[in-house]
C-alpha cells in the first residue's frame, strides 16, 4: 500500500464510520493525515516487527565495535557462514564482535522502525510494514484523527480495527508467545 492510497482509505473511513466529521477536506483533518498514519505504522510494526539484513563489513567499525543504522531497534539473529551464530551483542547501537572471531561472512539480522512519515512524505512512499499490517493503517489512522475530539465515538470503527488485529498471524514476529493450559 502507498501513503497515497492510505489517506485516501482512511478519509473513505472516517466519512463512512465517523459521521461527525463532516468536511474530510478540512484543511485540519488533511493536516493530521500523515500524523495518524505514520502511528499507525509504528504502532503496528511492533505486532510484526520488520527485519533488515545488513552485511558487518558495510558497518563503520573500531576494533571489533560495530555501529549499527539509525533505524535499528535490536539484533535478531547473526550468521556466520550461513549459520546462525552467537559471535557477539550489541549494547546500545553498537555491535560487539567476540574476541577471536574473524568477521568476514558476517550478515546481522536486526528489527528496524519504518521511515517517519510527514508532510514532506512521497505519496509513492511504500510501507514497510507486512502485507497484512498494511491493511490495519487506515483504520489506525481514522481512529486516531476521530478520537482527537472527546466528542466523536470511534467505537464502531475501533471494534473493526480489532477484528483486523486478531486475524493476523504473528507467528512470524519472533515476539514471546505465553501458552497458558
Amino acid at each position: 500500500m502507498t501513503f497515497k492510497e492510505a489517506k485516501t482509505r482512511t478519509l473513505k473511513l472516517i466519512d463512512e464510520y465517523i459521521p461527525e466529521i463532516q468536511n474530510t477536506q478540512d484543511e485540519y483533518i488533511i493536516s493530521k493525515l500523515p500524523m495518524a498514519i505514520d502511528m499507525a505504522q509504528k504502532e503496528l510494526c511492533k505486532i510484526k516487527r520488520p527485519v533488515k539484513r545488513v552485511s558487518l563489513e558495510s558497518l563503520l567499525n573500531s576494533e571489533n565495535k560495530y555501529m549499527m543504522p539509525n533505524d535499528f531497534i535490536s539484533i535478531r539473529r547473526v550468521w556466520q557462514n550461513g549459520k546462525s551464530k552467537n559471535i557477539g551483542f550489541c549494547i546500545n547501537k553498537e555491535f560487539i564482535l567476540n574476541k577471536n572471531t574473524y568477521s568476514s561472512d558476517v550478515i546481522i539480522e536486526y528489527f528496524y522502525f519504518p521511515k517517519t512519515i510527514d508532510d514532506n512524505t512521497d505519496n509513492d512512499y511504500e510501507f514497510e510494514i507486512q502485507l497484512d499490517l498494511q491493511e490495519a493503517i487506515p483504520f489506525y489512522a481514522a481512529i486516531v484523527i476521530g478520537a482527537s475530539d472527546i466528542n466523536i465515538d470511534v467505537s464502531q470503527i475501533q471494534n473493526i480495527y480489532n477484528h483486523i488485529i486478531l486475524g493476523i498471524d504473528n507467528t512470524q514476529s519472533n515476539s514471546l508467545q505465553v501458552v497458558y493450559f
